[in-house]
């Protein structure tokens, strides 16, 4: 698969991450700056902020400290 975005990304590695899970083999070819060097359209519920903040809410709810 092609996608906008960087493995070194929390949310593409969380992404790599469950394809690995699911699929008997995954290749990695490799992950490469965009031809035009344009940065990637990424809607504001799929950046890399909002799934840090969605991690560390899920961090606090299996602490305890959110409801």
């Amino acid at each position: 698969l092609d996608f906008d975005g960087h493995v070194a990304d929390a949310r593409v590695g969380e992404a790599l991450a469950a394809l690995r899970r699911r699929c008997g083999e995954v290749r990695f070819l490799g992950s490469y700056e965009k031809a035009d060097r344009s940065p990637a359209s990424v809607h504001p519920s799929a950046s890399e902020q909002a799934f840090h903040a969605a991690t560390e809410w899920l961090n606090e709810v299996r602490a305890g400290r959110s409801a």
